[in-house]
């Protein structure tokens, strides 16, 4: 039996609106977490209830007016569609598929750092829409 596709730290490409931004990205992930409702109703409970999704992303930080930096500087809290490719791939397919959904773009979280040489980051978490729909084709 082959060995399932794993997903290796080299491709994690990730696209907001119409612009890829893998050059700016350090890290990003697709989370779920339990919402945080008072009121479920039995439907919610006997599907494992409702959970809240976010894509958490590390970027360098950068003034660069094409920038991740400066694009969620620029347009903190309207939505935008994102895609994410946790292989890399251009094309999704069965086996590496893509990632995407809506959520409300955060603002940025810090600007500066440090004295040194050490490029600088960020980090930020898009609170999303709803669960991330999978993309084979």
């Amino acid at each position: 039996m082959a060995a399932p596709k794993r997903i290796f730290g080299t491709g994690l490409k990730l696209k907001i609106g119409t612009t890829d931004f893998y050059d700016n990205t350090v890290e990003w992930t697709l989370e779920s977490s339990p919402a945080d409702s008072d009121l479920q109703t039995f439907a919610d409970v006997a599907n494992g209830g409702s959970n809240d999704w976010a894509l958490k992303i590390k970027a360098v930080q950068s003034t660069d007016p094409s920038s991740l930096m400066m694009y969620l500087f620029d347009h903190a809290g309207e939505e935008a569609a994102y895609e994410v490719a946790p292989h890399g791939n251009a094309t999704a397919t069965a086996t590496q598929p893509h990632f995407k959904g809506t959520g409300t773009l955060p603002d940025v979280s810090r600007i500066g750092g440090a004295a040194g040489k050490k490029a600088y980051e960020f980090e930020v978490e898009m609170a999303l829409t709803g669960k991330p729909a999978k993309v084979t084709q």
